[in-house]
């Protein structure tokens, strides 16, 4: 049985959703008020949204570049989540009713997305419980950046580790400098000279403004032994070999163009990857990564990022140039990040109200479970 004691679930709730692919977010997002609350699985949980954020991937999404693996309307847009567990599916063994939890949506399937709404339907393995040390708008902040930067980074940013981070000051950029910095390792960042600051208050050792300087110039010396691109492009994998080592790495988030995924996209795609790494064997090109974001090892991996978290190495990095927006107005969120200004992550209010739950003893009792 589902347990839905001691919480009373509506049957509709607000969200966005849209019904077609577009570009403009004012003309594809409505706002609505009577979406049926989801039904979860047994496997699933029933989140009230507190809040979410917005990711590129979600107006990606909107516009249709994701259409080969997602294309189920309506879509609620949206990945990460923060908020309060309401009602679990009777194979859930982790979470109980009123945990405050943060995580992020499966990439595929039905339940792709969904946290543009008061209540999402998401699977217990996408979540983890919130640090303690965050309210909610800063924890909807971390999940896809965090679990994005693990899956990538985890196995080669280690002590000692000499890293180059291109895009800094970007969302999943500026947690990477934090999650390097956590393991011990050197960080040399790429940003703008407004950002300069913000990339010295995260940690990072060696800042290259990228309006005045090369990276590929400044750090021409083969000494480092991580690239993680958060830009995208060719020419930062052909640069690349001028700042590697002989056996390092490059590892990129956004792959050599940005533009719609179709079946000719994925042969390239698997194509380059297998060339490139091929050539590394030789020692003619570094090893190349470009790995996909699984929101299903949230439960672990998310558990560990907490702890960073809980422990003051790593801290959200909200942009300072935006309001936290509201559900109403996701429409004007998905146009500022898509201006591409955004400093940090973009942060979407859903519930506003107060309440919350005291499941400490819970929460503790559960901890080695993860």
């Amino acid at each position: 049985m589902i347990d839905t004691d001691p919480v009373d679930i509506p049957q509709v709730m607000k969200a966005v959703q849209f019904n077609r692919f577009g570009e403009n977010p004012h003309e594809i997002l409505e706002y609505r008020e009577d979406v049926p609350v989801p039904v979860i699985s047994k496997s699933e949980v029933l989140v009230k949204v507190k809040a979410c954020s917005v990711n590129p991937v979600d107006w990606k999404i909107m516009k249709g570049n994701l259409e080969i693996a997602i294309n189920k309307f309506p879509i609620t847009p949206c990945f990460d989540v923060a908020g309060i567990v309401v009602q679990v599916g009777e194979k859930c063994k982790r979470l109980k009713v009123g945990m405050n939890v943060y995580g992020m949506a499966k990439a595929l399937g039905n339940r792709c997305c969904g946290a543009a709404a008061e209540y999402m339907a998401i699977s217990e393995r996408c979540l983890a419980m919130m640090p303690r040390n965050l309210d909610y708008i800063d924890a909807a902040s971390f999940p896809l950046v965090a679990l994005t930067t693990y899956q990538c980074c985890a196995k080669v940013f280690l002590d000692s580790t000499k890293v180059l981070i291109l895009g800094g000051s970007g969302g999943v950029g500026s947690f990477g400098i934090q999650y390097a910095k956590a393991r011990g390792c050197f960080v040399a960042a790429t940003c703008s000279e407004r950002n300069v600051l913000l990339l010295q208050e995260l940690g990072c050792d060696q800042i290259i403004n990228y309006q005045t300087e090369n990276w590929e110039e400044v750090l021409n010396n083969m000494e480092y032994d991580v690239i993680f691109d958060c830009v995208g492009g060719i020419d930062s994998w052909k640069k690349a070999p001028k700042v590697l080592k002989k056996n390092g790495y490059y590892v990129t988030i956004a792959g050599d163009v940005q533009d719609k995924l179709t079946p000719a996209r994925l042969i390239d795609i698997a194509a380059n990857y297998v060339g490139r790494n091929i050539k590394s064997l030789v020692g003619d090109t570094p090893k190349y990564s470009y790995p996909t974001c699984d929101g299903s090892k949230g439960s672990t991996q998310l558990l560990e990022i907490r702890h960073l978290i809980e422990g003051g190495f790593i801290k959200a990095v909200l942009d300072r140039e935006s309001n936290v927006f509201h559900l109403h107005n996701l429409s004007d969120a998905f146009e500022y990040s898509m201006s591409g200004r955004v400093v940090g992550k973009v942060v979407v209010i859903v519930d506003e109200t107060k309440e919350e739950f005291n499941n400490e003893e819970e929460i503790d009792d559960l901890e080695d479970l993860h």
